[in-house]
C-alpha cells in the first residue's frame, strides 16, 4: 500500500490511497518431496505351521526384482520397493510348499508374516556308474565254502599279497594288461595257481578249474577253489 498524494483542506488532511497488488512467484511452486518418500520397506517373519521360525527361506519380488533370505530367527527385510502398486512375493525353501502372496505396499514400513507348509520333497534319482580295474574275486574250498584269510598275489608285480576277508573276498587294484598268473595260498590247503587274461580297459577271463567264471567290465573277476 503506497501513499501517492496528500491535500490539505480546512486544516484537514485527506489522503488518497492506491492499493498496489503484487504476486510473488517462488522459484518452486511447492516444496519438493523428501528423498525416498514414496519408497516402501517390506519386513516380516517366516514360520512353519507350528510357529517355529524357518531360516534360509528365499523371498523374491518381481519388477523391480528383489531377492533376500531369512535369518536364523526367520526374519527378513526387503528395502527400497516402489509403493502404491500390487507386489507379488514368492516364498520358497526345500522341504516346504512354495507360496505366492500379493500385497499393495504403502510408503514406509510394511509388515508381513508368512506360514509355510512342510512337504516331502522327492529328489530325482541319482545314477552313478563305476568302472573297476584290476582283479577281484572269492576264494573257496572244493565244497564251495568260503576260505577266510587266504593269501592272494600276482606272481609278477611289486604289489604285496592280499588277504581274503571274512567273506572270502579279495581285490587287487592294479593289473597289467595281458596274461597274468595269480597264486592263492592258505595253511592246510594245497597252493593254487590261476591264470587269467586282462585286456586293456576290459574284463578278464580265467583258465583252469574253478566253480564259476564271469566276465566283468574293466576288471577280472575270479572265483577259485583250494
Amino acid at each position: 500500500m503506497v501513499i501517492t498524494e496528500a491535500k490539505r483542506t480546512n486544516e484537514v488532511v485527506s489522503c488518497q490511497w492506491h492499493v498496489i497488488k503484487a504476486r510473488l512467484v517462488a522459484p518452486f511452486a511447492c516444496p519438493a518431496p523428501a528423498h525416498g518418500q514414496n519408497r516402501a520397506v517390506l519386513t516380516g517373519i517366516v514360520r512353519d505351521l507350528g510357529g517355529v521360525p524357518i531360516a534360509n527361506v528365499r523371498l523374491t519380488v518381481v519388477d523391480p526384482r528383489r531377492v533376500t533370505v531369512t535369518t536364523e530367527d526367520g526374519k527378513f527385510t526387503m528395502p527400497k520397493l516402489p509403493s502404491g502398486n500390487t507386489r507379488r512375493l514368492s516364498v520358497g525353501r526345500i522341504g516346504y510348499r512354495p507360496t505366492q502372496l500379493a500385497r499393495v505396499l504403502v510408503p514406509g514400513s510394511n509388515e508381513r508374516s508368512v506360514d509355510l507348509e512342510p512337504i516331502a520333497h522327492q529328489l530325482d534319482a541319482i545314477r552313478t556308474s563305476v568302472e573297476q580295474t584290476g582283479v577281484f574275486g572269492v576264494v573257496g574250498d572244493t565244497a564251495y565254502e568260503v576260505v577266510v584269510g587266504a593269501r592272494v598275489h600276482l606272481t609278477e608285480g611289486v604289489l604285496g599279497a592280499r588277504v581274503a576277508n571274512e567273506l572270502g573276498q579279495f581285490a587287487i587294484d592294479t593289473v597289467k594288461p595281458g596274461a597274468n598268473l595269480l597264486e592263492v595260498q592258505k595253511e592246510r590247503f594245497k597252493p593254487r595257481l590261476v591264470s587269467f587274461t586282462q585286456p586293456a580297459g576290459g574284463g578278464g577271463t580265467q583258465s583252469g578249474e574253478a566253480p564259476t567264471r564271469q566276465r566283468g567290465r574293466g576288471a577280472s573277476r575270479l572265483c577259485t577253489s583250494l
